[in-house]
């Protein structure tokens, strides 16, 4: 069994500006750097050499990490080096957790997409498991290559505890796995919050531990808009 803990990127330039991101490499603004910051701090009781005073992470039954990875887009990548520092393991980037790659939609305003792309966009907000980014990644392939590269990794470190760092969609992918549905079926899974922490186990099957986990982020949570 292993332990898979999967961390959503703090809040980007994207997120501000209401950007369909994919592979756009869009760094951290101020308060996805704070994000970050308070995220590592959730896991500072795994080195915290006072007797375990403080809490964070331990409540969930974890009590160690063995290994680091990370989506090598900067969002995330950066997310994963604050909670790097703090466990004083390395990050390794992985460009298979990367999010979705959005073809004609990178960059884009998603107030924009329904003008400009209307038969794709309409797709993925009403049968996302059909969806293809128009001139990008169809979800069906993007979920295979994420549940690939999660299960590669979990596998890798059997009995273990691993600490993956990524984006909104990837998550998505791995709870609507752990919910019995088909990877591709990502509409059966809610969202989850920019530097929340998603706890999952793995066996050969994904099982979830607690999800969108956010108690680490007073005064510090964003939402995702409507329309995506």
């Amino acid at each position: 069994m292993t332990k898979i803990i999967m961390i959503r990127h703090g809040y980007s330039t994207a997120n501000k500006e209401g950007l369909f991101a994919g592979w756009t490499d869009a760094p951290l603004t101020d308060t996805g750097k704070e994000q970050a910051r308070l995220c590592a701090e959730f896991f500072r009781c795994l080195s915290d050499n006072t007797g375990g005073a403080r809490d964070g992470i331990n409540k969930y039954g974890i009590s160690r990490v063995d290994a680091i990875y990370s989506s090598d887009l900067s969002r995330a990548y950066d997310t994963s080096l604050a909670v790097a520092e703090v466990l004083g393991l390395p990050s390794v980037k992985c460009e298979g957790l990367r999010e979705i790659f959005g073809g004609k939609w990178e960059s884009v305003p998603f107030a924009k997409l329904s003008e400009k792309y209307p038969h794709d966009y309409d797709v993925w907000m009403n049968d996302i498991s059909r969806a293809v980014c128009t001139g990008g990644e169809s979800v069906k392939d993007f979920a295979e290559r994420i549940r690939r590269t999660v299960t590669e990794i979990a596998e890798r470190h059997d009995g273990g505890v691993v600490v993956i760092a990524t984006h909104a969609t990837p998550i998505r992918v791995i709870c609507t796995l752990a919910a019995g549905f088909e990877a591709r079926e990502i509409g059966n899974a809610t969202w989850v919050s920019n530097a929340s922490v998603n706890i999952f186990e793995y066996d050969g099957s994904f099982h979830a531990v607690r999800t969108n986990v956010t108690e680490h982020l007073v005064g510090f949570e964003t939402e995702l808009p409507k329309n995506i």
